[in-house]
């Protein structure tokens, strides 16, 4: 068997630890509910407590907020899981009548 010394190129002269230490979690993203004049609260209800996973009472203050202010934050998400939950939102309020209800922001 060959013994392996610096000047093998397959030897990894850095410390592994180190290395996940410099590593940056994923930037994330708010998801917004928007205010439209068309959908009924029932159905924005209806969307945060299912794409959302929100309690009854989660979902209503989250549609209210968005009545009053004209947008809510539903959820902070990784990047491509707020992608997926916009596309579910938009899909289930298309499906229901109601047109496109969120947005969608990294956070600074």
């Amino acid at each position: 068997m060959k013994k392996l010394d610096s000047s093998d190129s397959h030897v990894i002269d850095k410390d592994p630890v180190k290395e996940k230490e410099k590593l940056k979690p994923p930037p994330l993203y708010n998801v917004f509910i928007l205010n439209d004049a068309v959908s009924s609260v029932y159905v924005v209800i209806m969307v945060v407590r299912r794409v959302f996973n929100k309690t009854p009472e989660e979902a209503e203050r989250i549609t209210i907020e968005a009545h009053k202010h004209g947008k809510a934050l539903a959820g902070v998400y990784a990047k491509d899981i707020a992608e997926s939950k916009v596309v579910q939102v938009a899909e289930l309020a298309k499906a229901n009548g109601a047109p496109q209800l969120t947005a969608l922001a990294e956070q600074q």
